[in-house]
């Protein structure tokens, strides 16, 4: 049995407004008992594109092997498939230690045995909410590891999410008395940006423009004091709780979709839809209007961006807090090297490291001012410094892939050191970190 509470918790979190078809569809299951099913064609198919023998296990043992290094190669150690249990907490233990490859594997072998795996597209399935949760961990670990297409194509089964199967209700046994979608809101979303990285930014806009459609009519059904099916009235403390939930949904909606329209060189559209969030959630205002300021300078707009600068720092307020400081330096720090004062430049981005010791930004910026100083020897110390510092934190990609950019303009012998780094990423990282970023050549 579950408490009311518990119900009104599900019913808000599996809300959605299936299409007029598909409602129909459902209801005629629910009043025919002799209907247990519906045409094939309405349902969803789904199958794995991508087999795990197209996925290398651990690239980063690989090249541990490929320049010789065996002694390290057997030292190191990372968790795999075989290790974890083959459900929701083996994947987040995988995921947990950066061991993408690992995951995606699961992945495969749990949907494989629910009938959705390699080969198995176009063939009738069962759906549950844990077959769906898994297909969201899966398209997260694609886009994770740079495989846009296979997520973009995989995806291609389920539609827009609509189908009856997609629904509690067209499983009355499996799930008794339950209604509702059982597809995650989180993959509703990532099916609507994946195209965007797939050099497909307009049907990104087109799925994230039916998302926010359909989460505009739950939020207005809701403050008309109805479910959010719009069926019935919904008690005043059940509303709010669903009117926080639907808002923040809608909310992540408009992020993704100004990332679009920035992914497709609608500027003007995109700076405007990160300003009306700013609206909406004032707390990210500073951090919105700075966006915008760097997006205008990268359109070669100073007085545009300084203006949306100076906005970003009137909305931090007090002068003398941490994130006015902050973004002060930062600003000029942005604006002198647009105009070539990279020494200037360098001193305001340090004394962002005088309120954030550790802040990624200003570090490679401070990289690129002594660059283009002509001090490159002391561009690879900064650089290094992070790196070492604290390699489980730092060793993000971005940052060794231009360490070693600076290895290459700075030496014959940028191999021997980023043979080093390889090390270092064999005794920190999982089987997930991108081995590109550091420009091995053999």
């Amino acid at each position: 049995m579950h408490s009311a509470e518990q119900v009104s918790t599900e019913r808000r979190r599996t809300s959605w407004l299936a299409s007029p078809q598909t409602q129909q569809l459902l209801a005629n299951m629910a009043t025919n008992s002799q209907l247990n099913r519906v045409d094939q064609s309405f349902l969803t198919m789904p199958g794995l594109l991508l087999e795990s023998t197209q996925v290398p296990p651990d690239p980063v043992r690989e090249l541990l092997v490929r320049f010789g290094l065996e002694a390290e190669s057997r030292d190191r150690y990372v968790l795999n498939v075989d290790s974890v249990t083959m459900d929701q907490v083996g994947l987040q233990k995988l995921m947990g230690s950066g061991c993408y490859r690992a995951a995606l594997e699961l992945t495969c072998r749990f949907l494989s045995a629910h009938g959705q795996g390699p080969g198995q597209r176009g063939q009738p399935a069962m759906h549950t909410h844990r077959t769906l949760q898994m297909w969201l961990a899966r398209v997260a670990l694609l886009m994770k590891l740079g495989q846009y297409a296979v997520a973009h194509n995989e995806l291609k089964a389920f539609g827009n999410f609509d189908s009856p199967d997609m629904y509690f209700e067209y499983y009355p046994d499996a799930y008794p008395n339950r209604t509702g979608t059982m597809v995650p809101f989180s993959l509703r979303l990532l099916h609507a940006i994946v195209p965007q990285y797939a050099s497909q930014p307009a049907e990104a806009i087109d799925r994230l423009q039916y998302v926010t459609d359909l989460a505009a009519s739950i939020l207005h059904n809701l403050e008309s004091g109805l479910t959010e099916d719009g069926q019935s009235p919904l008690p005043e403390e059940e509303r709010e709780a669903s009117l926080h939930l639907w808002n923040q949904r809608l909310l992540a909606t408009k992020y993704a979709m100004a990332n679009a329209l920035l992914a497709s060189k609608d500027y003007d559209l995109a700076i405007r839809t990160y300003l009306s969030i700013a609206v909406i959630e004032p707390a990210s205002a500073p951090l919105l209007y700075s966006l915008s300021g760097r997006i205008y300078l990268q359109l070669g707009d100073l007085l545009s961006a300084k203006d949306a600068f100076h906005a970003a720092e009137a909305k931090a307020g007090d002068t003398s807090s941490d994130v006015y400081r902050k973004l002060h330096s930062t600003h000029k720090g942005f604006i002198d090297v647009t105009n070539g004062r990279y020494q200037d430049a360098f001193r305001h981005f340090q004394a962002v490291l005088r309120v954030e010791s550790f802040n990624p930004v200003a570090i490679n910026n401070m990289a690129v001012c002594l660059l283009y100083s002509g001090k490159l020897n002391e561009a690879v110390q900064v650089l290094e410094e992070l790196v070492w510092k604290d390699p489980p934190s730092h060793l993000q990609a971005a940052s060794i892939c231009n360490l070693c950019t600076l290895y290459e303009l700075q030496s014959a012998r940028a191999n021997d050191k980023k043979l080093k780094l390889l090390k270092m990423v064999a005794k920190h990282c999982g089987d997930g970190f991108s081995v590109e970023s550091l420009k091995l050549s053999t």
